[in-house]
């Protein structure tokens, strides 16, 4: 057998392993195999509604302005490369929030244009609401309790 094939099918024989003990592991631990998937991909998560959020309050505060067409712009491409991350409530909201921001400045009817402005203003508090994590202190007195 030739160095380059030994070396080969050494690289498929290791990275089979890893995969394997990644799955026994979860096995183990009582964790579903897409579970461990959903919990390596917790920082994306929390980058991504960070980030969200960010446009979101961008935009929010400049949507009478001439520059948030540049600022929808710019999140929708965001949008297009991020909303895997977000979950399911924030992905949907946050687009139909930009492409609703689009038309705000062609409402003049005051009453309209605050019922505009709630439900943008709802829009963040989902995206919060996306990545809701237990306060740290509970956290610590659970680990404690071995819960």
């Amino acid at each position: 057998m030739s160095p380059s094939l030994a070396g080969i099918l050494g690289s498929i024989l290791g990275a089979s392993v890893v995969l394997v003990g990644v799955f026994v592991r979860a096995r183990l631990s009582g964790q579903s195999l897409q579970a461990t998937y959903r919990l390596a991909a917790v920082d994306k998560r929390l980058k991504a509604h960070q980030e969200a959020f960010t446009h979101w309050i961008n935009i929010y505060w400049n949507v009478d302005d001439r520059k948030v067409v540049g600022l929808v712009v710019e999140a929708q491409k965001w949008w297009t490369k991020n909303c895997i991350y977000l979950d399911t409530n924030s992905r949907v909201k946050f687009l139909d929030f930009l492409n609703n921001v689009h038309d705000f400045s062609e409402i003049s009817n005051d009453e309209e244009r605050n019922q505009h402005m709630a439900e943008f203003y709802k829009v963040g508090n989902l995206i919060l609401e996306g990545v809701a994590l237990p306060p740290i202190g509970e956290c610590l007195a659970n680990e404690i309790k071995g819960v």
